[in-house]
């Protein structure tokens, strides 16, 4: 389908994109068929989603990548990752306030904030889907 057919340029410039500025957003929408989810996302949601892309390059091919992936692959990552927390939890001995503070940094993105983004991540695939 044409953006013209999607109504998504009118819509893109309600939100506050010009022709210049949406090209990039219009291009990784394109490459991953994820026009009519852009088409289908509120006026709210349209700047989050450019200035993500603006300040973001670097990680247009991982997430590029990551939404071709399969829900159950993200879940998966979500599992690993807390059993992976819960080994440097185990491995770790509490034998220092160092070895403590060791534990929590690497524990917490392993254990809460990598679940977390794994398992939205994999919710909204089951949803776009």
């Amino acid at each position: 389908m044409q953006t013209s057919e999607l109504g998504l340029l009118t819509k893109l410039e309600r939100a506050g994109f010009t022709l210049k500025s949406a090209a990039p957003l219009l291009k990784f929408a394109d490459d991953n068929d994820l026009l009519g989810v852009l088409e289908a996302s509120s006026d709210k949601v349209l700047p989050l989603i450019g200035t993500a892309i603006e300040f973001s390059p670097a990680l247009l091919p991982v997430a590029g990548a990551a939404i071709k992936l399969p829900p159950f692959a993200l879940y998966g990552g979500a599992l690993l990752s807390v059993v992976s927390a819960a080994a440097v939890v185990y491995i770790i001995p509490d034998d220092s306030a160092s070895s403590i503070a060791i534990q929590t940094l690497v524990a917490v993105p392993l254990g809460v904030v990598l679940p977390g983004a794994f398992g939205v991540g994999g919710f909204l695939l089951s949803k776009l889907r």
